[in-house]
This record gives structure tokens, C-alpha cells and sequence, in this order.
């Protein structure tokens, strides 16, 4: 599989990190690209991917949904902003791809009434009595950001798929625990996050899915551990984590 490809598949996962102080991404020498302003977009793009700590409670009726929308644009925007200002041109292209994968996926949530719609408000009640303590994003970039020190190149990719394999199984029993929604409440709101962290993991994983067990004997090589080499970015949302785990990958570029 091509290095393009494996671009993708991070992308899909709506993932994009940076390393603070020696990045290969990132314009660290403009000011308007400052620690405090990644940390703010750290907690922005946190809001803007729903589940965890940070996450951003569903709506429940027209009147959050109109507010909740308007935010969204706002933060896509700011984000859009930070992404043209700071990250250097392969890291440019790829956050573009994500950032219009959120606005597609979200614009179903946003755009006129329709069936989904109306379940995703109905279901908002029940999901946001767990919303900020479902972690499967956050387990996910834990799992990640412990592969920067291995040396095992393109390698990080397979263990990429097979973490995104375990947050959505995750998800799926995140959603059958919550007594308070139907079969297809589950069902739309699993639709909703899988638009937003598969639709190019789907195309880029290879064998290395759910529908597999290609993840089950993979192992991460004990030999090939660098310890002089450690996550210690202070912005660590999916978004980052999934960069400085592809800056530790030697010889990583985009083929155009």
C-alpha cells in the first residue's frame, strides 16, 4: 500500500498532531502559531470530534441544535485558520481532507429535518448523561502516542488500524450500555461516529478491521523500543497525537 494511502487512513480518523518544539509540520517560528494558540485548538478540535473529557453535549431540541451548529462552523473555521497560518504544505493538505470530513459528517446533523436528524435529538437526552465520560478517543490516542518510540517505520500504521478496531468495538458497547436509547437511536449514533473516524480508514486499513482478525496476534516488538524517544507534546487530542506518531515514522512523505 502506498504512502498516500496511509495519509488517508490518519486522516480519516480525523487525526492530526505536531511535535511543539522540533516539528517538520508546523511554522514554530510564527507567533500566531504559539503553544497557547495549539492548545487552544487541541481543546477545540477535542469539541469538535463529540465523546470524552472535553467533548461537546448532543442537542436535544431545534433551538440547542441551531446554537450547537453555529458552533461547530465556528470552530471548523478556526481550525480551517490555524491549518492555512501554521502547518507546513503535506501537513496543510491532509488536515484540509479532515476538516472536510467533519463538515460533511456534521452537515447530516445540521442540515434540514430529516429522520436521522430528528433520532439524534430525541437520543441527545440519553447520550449526554454519559457523553464526557465515554473514552474510547481517548484510549485510542493513549495507544498511539505509545508507539512514537518504537522503531518500526510504516509498520505503525497496522497498530493505528487495529487501535481504531478496539475504539470502535468501544463504541459499540458504549452505545448497547445505555439502556435509555432503542435499536435505532444505537444505530444512527453509531452511524454518526463511524462517518466521522472510519470513512477512509475503511478504504486504508487493508485487512487490518473489525471484519478480520488480522489485529489479534499483532505485537508490538520489544527490541525495536527507543527509550530516549517519548510523546511529551502538551496537545493531545486525536487530532495531534496522530502527527507525532507520523513524524516519528522515518522518511514519512506524501507521495503526489
Amino acid at each position: 500500500m502506498n504512502k498516500i494511502r496511509w495519509i488517508l487512513v490518519l486522516v480519516g480518523f480525523a487525526m492530526l498532531a505536531m511535535v511543539e518544539s522540533r516539528s517538520t509540520f508546523i511554522l514554530t517560528d510564527k507567533p500566531e502559531c504559539s503553544l497557547k494558540r495549539q492548545q487552544s485548538i487541541d481543546r477545540m478540535v477535542s469539541k469538535l470530534l463529540i465523546f470524552g473529557k472535553y467533548g461537546q453535549k448532543y442537542a436535544t431540541n431545534s433551538k440547542e441544535l441551531t446554537k450547537l451548529c453555529a458552533d461547530i462552523t465556528a470552530n471548523t473555521n478556526q481550525l480551517n485558520k490555524f491549518v492555512v497560518e501554521c502547518l507546513k504544505d503535506q501537513a496543510q493538505h491532509m488536515a484540509k481532507i479532515m476538516i472536510y470530513s467533519i463538515k460533511r459528517t456534521l452537515k447530516t446533523y445540521c442540515s434540514k429535518k430529516t429522520k436521522k436528524q430528528t433520532k439524534l435529538l430525541e437520543s441527545g437526552s440519553c447520550i449526554n448523561t454519559r457523553v464526557q465520560k465515554i473514552d474510547c478517543m481517548d484510549k485510542f490516542s493513549n495507544s498511539s502516542k505509545e508507539l512514537v518510540p518504537y522503531k518500526i517505520e510504516n509498520e505503525k500504521i497496522k497498530f493505528i488500524c487495529c487501535y481504531h478496531v478496539d475504539m470502535m468495538r468501544c463504541f459499540e458497547k458504549q452505545m448497547e450500555d445505555l439502556s435509555c436509547l432503542d435499536d435505532d437511536a444505537r444505530r444512527y449514533n453509531m452511524e454518526l461516529i463511524k462517518s466521522i473516524v472510519t470513512d477512509l480508514a475503511n478504504f486504508a486499513c487493508g485487512e487490518y478491521t473489525e471484519d478480520s482478525d488480522r489485529c489479534d496476534n499483532l505485537k508490538l516488538p520489544k527490541d525495536k523500543y527507543n527509550p530516549k524517544e517519548k510523546f511529551t507534546s502538551r496537545v493531545r487530542s486525536m487530532f495531534f497525537v496522530l502527527l507525532h506518531v507520523v513524524e516519528s515514522i522515518d522518511n514519512f512523505a506524501i507521495d503526489t
